[in-house]
């Protein structure tokens, strides 16, 4: 009886065995139908440079950004999709990293599951902000405008840069990304956090007295024989148009243009007296900024755009920007032409003379970079820190501010925590400050009409 048990157990067991190796016998896992679209990024030549580009996908559809004026015919994508899938266009498998599609035109891709089912996403290519470029035409045909150039930065990044118009009229030359304009009055956030920057390094105290025995100018300029007031004027007050300088009887630093800037400086000392006492009282003052940038000199031992470019600019990756030239027949290469609508010509000034206050030459793109350098986020390291950067200009959590001269009209904006921007022109209006106010409105409601962005940096 013990031997027929044992019998009967093996042949169970080789049963068993012998069912197990047939596949017939064993049960599978159905296939599967997950057919998901997880990502898609696109890698696109621009100006030299492969950037890459990620899609906002949404259910079934997509919208994927390309720099304006990129080549979309042949880009490679990469993607992931569900486990066993495979993803098509028009009939055409796709292999991420290596398949290339056109994104001219919509697209439709098809991700098919392993069990045979589909689903479809459609794509969506973005280069230019139709909506934004047509009120910025619009404006510019309210106003006049011959060219435009602005730039828009979201999360430290460059993620929009655009061109409109003319350059020069006369020989229909169109404004590009590149091309450079006077920035006027922007000057001025420049050349203060030049002096912050001197002061951070222990060069400088925000409250040395400027001129005098123990001023840092000295008794440099005029006769040296300084009313006490004068004396008591010191960095801080300079900076913080607070130095009792006016413009009466007319803003010296558009007097002859065949005079120097000491020439200029010796007369306001010699012949003018303060309307207040300093630190008390607020008046723009160009005279206050083009001293600020005899301070930079000499503390520095440089010229003031050496230092600048040295200190300030090229450590935020700017290399085009430099001090304008007066003349026509002085304009640089890229520089645009400018054009006033006020009877004042853009060339009968001496803007080389203007320099720490109002005599830069910029793109847009140089000051979007210029802007992340100072506003205070954490991605891309200040020039300087607190409390320098909470101070005149740079203190507020949005502020914007302007630059005007004949033949120019320019905005730079921190909108917020994520975003700024810049916008330069080459002509201007009477009243000046409509064409300000307008140009800032636009870009300030434009940008906050718009709800997905750019992953990319054009940085």
């Amino acid at each position: 009886m013990k031997y027929r048990i044992i019998l009967l157990i093996s042949i169970i067991l080789i049963s068993i065995s012998c069912d197990s190796d047939n596949p017939d016998l064993v049960p599978n896992d159905p296939p599967s139908s997950s057919k998901n679209l997880i990502q898609l990024s696109a890698q696109v030549d621009f100006e030299g440079r492969s950037i890459k580009t990620n899609a906002v996908l949404d259910r079934n559809t997509g919208t994927i950004f390309f720099p304006v004026g990129a080549d979309l015919s042949s880009i490679k994508i990469e993607f992931g999709i569900s486990q066993k899938a495979k993803l098509f266009l028009q009939g055409e498998e796709m292999l991420s990293g290596s398949s290339r599609v056109d994104f001219n035109n919509r697209l439709n891709f098809e991700v098919v599951a392993e069990d045979g089912s589909k689903r479809e996403y459609e794509i969506t290519s973005i280069s230019k902000f139709e909506e934004m470029e047509a009120a910025l035409l619009a404006f510019m045909e309210d106003f006049n405008v011959p060219g435009l150039q602005f730039a828009i930065i979201r999360n430290e990044k460059l993620v929009y840069q655009g061109s409109l118009g003319l350059s020069d009229v006369e020989n229909n030359t169109k404004v590009k990304n590149n091309s450079l304009f006077r920035i006027a009055s922007i000057s001025k956030p420049i050349t203060s956090i030049a002096i912050y920057n001197l002061a951070q390094k222990g060069e400088l105290s925000l409250n040395m007295t400027v001129f005098g025995d123990n001023g840092v100018l000295g008794k440099r300029y005029g006769d040296g024989e300084y009313p006490d007031n004068i004396k008591l004027i010191q960095v801080r007050h300079l900076l913080d148009h607070t130095s009792g300088f006016t413009n009466n009887p007319y803003d010296i630093m558009f007097d002859d243009p065949s005079l120097t800037q000491d020439q200029l400086i010796s007369e306001v000392l010699d012949n003018r007296g303060l309307s207040s006492s300093p630190g008390t009282t607020y008046y723009y003052s160009n005279f206050g900024y083009s001293l600020l940038g005899r301070i930079i000199e000499e503390v520095s031992g440089k010229n003031y755009e050496r230092y600048v470019l040295d200190e300030v600019l090229g450590p935020a990756g700017i290399s085009d920007m430099r001090i304008g030239g007066n003349l026509l027949e002085e304009k640089f290469e890229n520089e645009v032409v400018y054009y006033e609508q006020e009877g004042f010509s853009p060339y009968s000034m001496n803007v080389t003379r203007m320099d720490s206050h109002g005599g830069w030459i910029a793109s847009a793109s140089d000051l979007a970079r210029f802007l992340v350098t100072i506003d205070r986020g954490i991605g891309v390291p200040d020039i300087v820190g607190t409390p320098f950067i909470e101070r005149e200009y740079f203190g507020y959590e949005n502020w914007w501010f302007s630059g005007s001269l004949p033949g120019t009209s320019t905005v730079i904006s921190r909108m917020d925590n994520n975003f700024s921007f810049v916008i330069l022109t080459n002509t201007r209006t009477i009243p000046i400050e409509s064409i300000l106010q307008q140009m800032e409105k636009i870009m300030r409601l434009q940008i906050q009409a718009r709800s997905i962005w750019p992953s990319y940096d054009l940085f």
